[in-house]
């Protein structure tokens, strides 16, 4: 994933979120950095390995938690 310079990766095994990197962040916390990026653009790359599975969690617990922390984040924007 590309926006605004930045770049992330996300790795799934198994349908599953397997690994997640963003800048020096890796795991759940590039994951969730990923999930606030409003604009992006993106590659696919099918049968690339990884460095090994940085996230335990179900995908849906990623997602749900990321959906989380974004509406924290707006309506901390609004309140400030």
């Amino acid at each position: 994933l590309k926006a605004n310079g930045r770049k992330g990766e996300v790795r799934f095994a198994g349908g599953e979120v397997g690994d997640a990197r963003e800048g020096k962040l890796t795991g759940e916390a590039a994951f969730y950095a990923i999930v606030t990026w409003e604009d992006a653009s993106f590659s696919f790359k099918s049968g690339a390995g990884g460095a090994g599975d940085t996230i335990a969690l179900p995908t849906l617990s990623l997602l749900m938690e990321g959906m989380r922390l974004l509406d924290e984040r707006k309506r901390e924007s609004i309140v400030a």
